[in-house]
Order: structure tokens, then sequence, then C-alpha cells
């Protein structure tokens, strides 16, 4: 599941990671509220990803685990 709270302005968000080959349009969230969720399917083991809010590209501000992948700081996940 990934939540982006606080951007409740935006336009469009999206998440681009290594589980979409860093696609900024190919999994979208949808906005409830003043919050941007959505639910993914996602292989275990590593996951580096970003939020890209109205094609701005952005960590996750809630999580602090930071990876770099293809020389660019993404937030970090773990997935069992």
């Amino acid at each position: 599941m990934f939540l982006l709270e606080g951007f409740g302005d935006a336009r469009e968000v999206a998440v681009a990671g290594t589980f979409n080959s860093f696609s900024r349009k190919s999994f979208l969230l949808k906005k409830v509220d003043d919050k941007w969720m959505g639910e993914a399917e996602v292989e275990p083991g590593d996951l580096s990803y970003v939020f890209v809010v109205d094609n701005r590209i952005i960590k996750d501000p809630k999580n602090p685990k930071t990876v770099t992948t293809n020389g660019n700081e993404n937030s970090y996940l773990f997935v069992k």
C-alpha cells in the first residue's frame, strides 16, 4: 500500500519504482480526501520508489530509508 499525505492540491500522483521500471504514469494513485493511496502487487525483495506529484519527483516523506538507484536517491523498502 502506498500512501502520500499533504498534497491535497495535486492534480495527479503516481508511484514510480523498480516494480514498474520507474514509469511515471503506469501506477497512478487515487485521491481520498487530502490523501493519495494505491495498492500494488510487488515481488518480495528490495524495492526502491519515488512519488511523482504533478510530474515532480519526491521521496516518500514518511520513509527515512533511501537507496541510490541509477544515480538517483530513492525511497527504499524491503518487501517480505
